[in-house]
């Protein structure tokens, strides 16, 4: 009987352990799982071999997740669109190329791009929708073959230091801040034509250029904010199309020109 009970009960006890192990896994928070993903050579971004020889990230970046690119040209070669969720980081001249693609920053997601590029190529399709994330720029080439979109509903930032942010089409319905200085040079419309359409307050300082460089329309309908010395716009300039100003305007320019 003693070794029938010691049975039983070495059975019920690995019972308890299986469902207290599950009950943990339940409600431990995503950062347990947490995954760093780091470059250590140029090449496509499904290659382990980009990655040390470690797992690459998939297409979307999970909530508690770093991917870093750092001095090193990585193609993003998946044939999802690119969902950041965590953090992506490209600093040090590093390079992310995608074709055909969108990149989608989510609530939780962080694009952060130092002294770097970000190339949606053109001609070709892709859009960078922004949902309430973070996307910081810093001196870097951003350049959209669509679309910079904004699907926000409460929040995020967009904040470009310096640079050359590049839309191959346009910047519809801005709905949330904006901050552009330090000599950042705004383009739209590089490949076809686009219109930038201001729905929330943005501010300008140091010196921004902002180019409509095929046809379009600087429309905006909100705020239009100059912080720090003048000029906080050194260029303003429209090629084929009107600015529309249905909103307030406080920014100084230096110089403007429609029909750029």
């Amino acid at each position: 009987m003693q070794s029938v009970y010691t049975s039983d009960f070495r059975s019920l006890l690995k019972i308890l352990r299986h469902g207290i192990l599950l009950a943990l896994i339940a409600i431990l928070p995503g950062t347990a799982f947490a995954a760093t993903y780091t470059a250590t050579a140029s090449g496509n971004w499904s290659s382990t071999t980009t990655w040390g020889g470690n797992p690459a990230p998939g297409s979307t970046i999970g909530a508690s997740d770093v991917v870093n690119i750092n001095g090193f040209n990585v193609v993003y070669n998946l044939a999802n669109d690119l969902i950041i969720n965590g953090q992506l980081n490209i600093t040090g001249n590093g390079k992310l190329t995608t074709t055909d693609r969108n990149i989608i920053v989510g609530s939780t997601g962080q694009l952060t791009i130092t002294n770097s590029e970000l190339i949606m190529t053109i001609p070709g399709s892709g859009n960078l929708r922004n949902q309430d994330g973070t996307i910081l720029v810093t001196n870097s080439l951003v350049q959209v073959a669509q679309n910079w979109e904004d699907d926000s509903s409460s929040g995020g930032e967009r904040t470009f230091i310096g640079g050359l942010p590049e839309s191959g089409e346009k910047m519809p319905r801005i709905k949330n801040p904006w901050t552009l200085y330090d000599g950042a040079c705004i383009e739209i419309a590089t490949k076809s034509s686009g219109n930038w359409e201001n729905h929330h307050p943005q501010t300008l300082k140091h010196g921004t250029t902002l180019r409509i460089i095929n046809s379009g329309h600087f429309v905006n309908q909100s705020q239009i904010i100059g912080s720090g010395a003048a000029p906080h716009l050194s260029a303003l300039g429209v090629t084929t199309g009107n600015l529309d100003n249905d909103g307030s305007w406080s920014a100084k320019v230096l110089n403007f020109a429609l029909r750029w």
